[in-house]
């Protein structure tokens, strides 16, 4: 008789190397546009840019593909892919070739298969895991997924202090075998039969429809803008704002991935305590009160700043963790079966898609103003996101009011 929980084990180790590969990619690519191009901020801005502009182009067509063929072949395809264009940013720098627009090209190609990875997987957990079990699923997966944001940010700190920063993408390209290997262990799923052809627009017709829906889109992707603006100036704030190395950013990102670990565990917990929807609600007045210490660490002594900022790292990457668990599990639990695929790929579509616009916002901004400017301007956006949930059906749900 087939282990019921294997499939959610390859579901957490795949998440695990999948987001050790993020960490190691988010950290190592601005650095090497930093340290080792020496990059303008507006550059800087416009490389990390190409790692989300991907969701615009790929993420609605990998949800159709994901509700038509087999998940764990696209699964295995896109962290192949990913790795591929990490390990060529390493070989580009090892023959002289590494450029800003070289740079550039790499980002975007690990962006659009990174998407990939994304949308279907998912897409294939709610097939994957026992009835009544989703929520429970994943918590486990974004705890584990945050084990490695706390490993992730240490190692690549230590390596971009005694290693060329050019090797942070190679070693991120050999977690991506893990990702790979992981996908190729899971089941197929059982196909759902479809009254006509799927199409990539029922998907969005969907989410832009649904009450509730609509309004997790809305705000995630408003405080991925401010998010954005404020992670892609985190190299330049530590290491020319603040003058602090790279170990020292590895340890903030490091660290504050405890945050996370304890976010995604206590997610169910939490989602008894407030509601369903009030708990999203409780996430994000958290996370958006938190935003306010990125601007306010840059404007303390040497000390209480980097401090400040690992405060603030560590709640804002708590607060996310628990609206992500919660959201996406309520998601996934108001779409129909036949639907997953496409409903992921359309909140990928407009939350990850809007992640470019808020890096070139912090690039500019810091260009013109300074990276202050650029904290400034991201917390105020991730604040104002809040009331999109504050004020809606979500504040006082209880329960998920499942439609089938």
């Amino acid at each position: 008789m087939p282990d019921a929980r294997s499939p959610l084990r390859a579901l957490v180790t795949g998440r695990v190397a999948e987001r050790l590969t993020d960490e190691l990619a988010m950290m190592g690519i601005p650095l090497v546009a930093t340290v080792t191009l020496a990059a303008s901020p507006l550059w800087i801005g416009t490389i990390n840019a190409a790692l989300f502009v991907a969701p615009l182009l790929v993420a609605l067509p990998a949800g159709l593909w994901a509700d038509r063929t087999s998940p764990r072949r696209l699964m295995a395809a896109g962290a192949a892919l990913r790795g591929i264009a990490l390990a060529l940013i390493a070989v580009a720098w090892g023959v002289g070739w590494l450029t800003e627009p070289w740079l550039l090209g790499l980002a975007f190609v690990a962006g659009l298969a990174s998407t990939t990875y994304v949308v279907v997987a998912q897409s294939a957990v709610p097939a994957m895991v026992p009835a009544g079990t989703l929520g429970a699923a994943n918590a486990r997966i974004e705890t584990g997924a945050h084990v490695s944001s706390t490993v992730g940010p240490l190692a690549g700190g230590a390596l971009g202090r005694f290693l060329a920063a050019p090797l942070l993408p190679l070693v991120a390209a050999l977690a991506t075998v893990v990702t790979a290997a992981s996908a190729l262990r899971l089941p197929e799923p059982r196909r759902h039969v479809h009254a006509s052809p799927p199409r990539i627009r029922d998907g969005l017709r969907y989410v832009l429809s649904h009450p509730l829906q609509h309004r997790i889109l809305l705000r995630s992707a408003t405080a991925m803008i401010g998010m954005m603006a404020i992670v892609t100036m985190m190299p330049v704030a530590v290491v020319r704002t603040m003058g602090y190395d790279a170990l020292a950013l590895g340890l903030v990102l490091g660290v504050s991935g405890v945050g996370g670990i304890l976010g995604a565990a206590a997610s169910p917990a939490l989602a008894r305590r407030f509601g369903d929807g009030g708990v999203v609600v409780v996430a994000s007045v958290v996370g958006g009160l938190s935003a306010l210490l990125y601007p306010m660490s840059l404007a303390l002594p040497r000390g209480w700043d980097i401090a400040t900022l690992l405060l603030a790292e560590t709640l804002s990457l708590g607060a996310v963790t628990v609206y992500s668990v919660t959201g996406r599990t309520l998601r996934q639990e108001l779409c129909p079966p036949e639907l997953q695929g496409r409903m992921n790929a359309s909140m990928s579509f407009a939350v990850q898609g809007s992640g470019p616009l808020g890096a070139l916002l912090g690039g500019a901004v810091a260009s013109w103003a300074g990276v202050p400017a650029a904290f400034w301007l991201g917390a105020a956006i991730i604040l104002g996101s809040v009331p999109i949930v504050l004020l809606s059906p979500l504040r006082g749900m209880r329960e998920i009011p499942v439609e089938r």
